[in-house]
């Protein structure tokens, strides 16, 4: 069968496109991305939908990157397709975003091809639909499965890539690359090779350049076609499990105001997989995402479920699981950065003016990160974190003796702070511009990118360094040191202690 016919019952067999629909092409000048544009301009006619191409000039490769724009116009000139060039910045765009390029690269196309069929959009006619064709093949769904499969995976991560997902559509998903190769030697179809498919500095590179063609050639022949048969497997598999846990999660769990509870010994009696299946759907829900939720978090909140009352945990988006009673609840905490958790402790944490907590907080939320302001225990990551709030009147504390007890434990994991001195809700997170800390007892401070460099940290650790800070007054550089500023004093009325372990589990 020839690919133009595969892709002809692809399409109509995942119902891609339909008639005065308009479908925007991701457009490199690649031979996968030329293919892609060249059967859907052969087949808009007999379907009845229009082309809009968009190339992306990422400024990574120079000349290099002018001559595929070049090209890019020239294959839709010929065809009399519009085309859309835009030009961006992507290695500012991963430095200010702390992304690799390749990751960088991949969301600004997306959302440069969202914007462009936004406005298509807004200009047709309501029951029209406006898609974006990504030109994925079955080779790119087979290094989707082995770089999920070997960074840790959910069934879900290791179903390949998916045909439709929303406005998204992929119709030579059902070509592998010596087909695409094949129909364009076979039309007299020129591209052009984008030097940076054949470097060894990206992952995909890595699996698409070594490891398939070793598994090919050593292992078996049709390696890529088995394994993208066990992906659609998979993917069969894993939308029926779906559709089941969905009708248990109903079932199990209850909504009421903005938080959702359950039953322990119903969740309990399932089995591991449903468990996790229905507690994720209930996290997500409340979370109202997904990205960062991982298995550690659900493993975590089942855990959770049998312990004894009164335990919870924090999650990732401000979501706290509890375990009282009977049930597990789950609900959203408010997010309050700028007013002081203190008003819900008693005052343990000193309250400061609006103008002197606007001065010292960062202002902008960072999804990474965690509130551990209240008395708690906490899972952030692949880390456990406890926060312990002592009332040192109350506790009628010999001030002097636990000043010489803090200092001649000093426990790499644990660490004493001042409450009266912090202003605003304290997170554990990772750095961010203009962050700084305390360095001597005179007030002198140093930015936190001078300490690490002076402290000769590797550049490429320096982002995955969780930080205690106070806006972006750094209280404690897990590690490293804490500040100055916030250490326990004869005039000290409330601490908080706060101990940060890394978890390990049975893998390791």
């Amino acid at each position: 069968m020839s690919a133009l016919e595969k892709v002809r019952i692809f399409i109509k067999e995942n119902n891609m496109i339909e008639k005065n629909d308009s479908v925007i092409v991701g457009l490199s000048g690649g031979a996968d991305s030329v293919c892609l544009i060249d059967i859907l301009y052969r087949l808009k006619d007999e379907i009845g939908f229009d082309i809009t191409a968009v190339h992306v000039n990422h400024g990574i490769r120079g000349e290099e990157a002018k001559r595929d724009m070049e090209f890019a116009a020239k294959i839709c000139g010929e065809r009399g397709i519009k085309c859309i060039c835009i030009n961006c910045d992507i290695p500012e765009y991963a430095k200010e975003n702390r992304l690799s390029e390749e990751e960088a690269g991949r969301i600004k196309r997306y959302e440069i091809f969202e914007k462009v069929r936004c406005e298509i959009e807004a200009e047709k006619q309501k029951g029209t639909g406006v898609k974006i064709a990504i030109a994925h093949h079955s080779n790119d769904s087979v290094e989707t499965f082995l770089h999920n499969l070997c960074r840790g995976s959910s069934l879900a991560g290791i179903m390949g890539i998916k045909a439709v997902n929303g406005s998204i559509i992929r119709p030579i998903l059902c070509l592998f690359r010596d087909e695409i190769e094949h129909y364009l030697s076979q039309n007299k179809i020129s591209y052009i090779n984008d030097s940076t498919n054949f470097s060894l500095d990206y992952t995909r590179n890595k699996i698409r350049n070594k490891i398939i063609p070793y598994l090919n050639e050593n292992i078996n022949s049709r390696s890529a076609v088995h394994i993208m048969e066990t992906a659609k497997d998979i993917s069969e598999a894993e939308n029926y499990i779906n559709h089941q846990a969905e009708k248990i999660f109903k079932e199990i769990f209850v909504e009421k105001d903005s938080y959702l509870y359950a039953d322990k010994k119903e969740i309990l009696q399932l089995e591991n997989m449903m468990q996790k299946r229905i507690v994720r759907l209930a996290v997500i829900q409340i979370a109202g995402r997904q990205k960062d939720i991982t298995r550690r978090h659900i493993e975590d909140v089942i855990e959770l479920c049998k312990k004894q009352s009164g335990r919870y945990i924090m999650l990732p988006y401000h979501v706290t699981a509890q375990n009282e009673g009977n049930y597990l609840i789950l609900k959203k905490e408010i997010d309050n950065t700028s007013k002081k958790r203190s008003e819900k402790e008693n005052g343990v944490i000193k309250k400061c003016s609006e103008e002197d907590s606007a001065g010292k907080d960062a202002g902008k939320k960072n999804e990474n990160e965690i509130d551990i302001s209240l008395a708690g225990e906490y899972i952030f990551g692949k880390y456990q974190i406890k926060t312990e709030l002592i009332d040192v009147e109350r506790e009628k504390m010999n001030i002097s003796i636990l000043k010489k007890y803090i200092k001649n434990s000093e426990k790499i994991y644990t660490k004493w702070f001042d409450c009266d001195k912090i202003c605003n809700t304290v997170l554990l997170r990772t750095r961010k511009t203009g962050d700084f800390i305390t360095v001597n007892s005179s007030g002198g401070t140093k930015k936190i990118k001078s300490y690490f460099i002076d402290e000769k940290i590797p550049a490429s650790e320096r982002n995955s360094i969780l930080c205690v800070a106070d806006g972006q007054h750094i209280m404690w550089i897990y590690g490293h040191r804490i500040s100055e500023y916030y250490k326990v004093s004869g005039e000290t009325k409330k601490i908080i202690k706060i101990t940060i372990r890394e978890i390990k589990t049975n893998r390791e």
